[in-house]
């Protein structure tokens, strides 16, 4: 489904951000009415495969705060 060629190098944080963002997406468009029934299959199978790619990255271990990039945002 999602082909993520740069998340091996990407930072834990950045891949959890990611795939949690990702996992709230499908997960609202499952819960949409007005989402077609031919794509439910596939929505669940790329919500299951977001959520094993996201226990995977929270198994690595927590973050450091030093690993987060907020003094470059300011």
């Amino acid at each position: 489904m999602f082909s993520q060629p740069g998340m091996s190098g990407e930072p834990c944080w950045r891949q959890r951000m990611e795939l949690q963002s990702r996992k709230e997406v499908l997960e609202g468009w499952l819960s949409s009415p007005s989402t077609p029934s031919q794509l439910v299959e596939v929505l669940q199978e790329m919500l299951a495969t977001t959520e094993r790619q996201l226990r995977a990255v929270r198994s690595q271990g927590p973050d450091s705060p030093s690993s987060s990039p907020r003094s470059e945002a300011e």
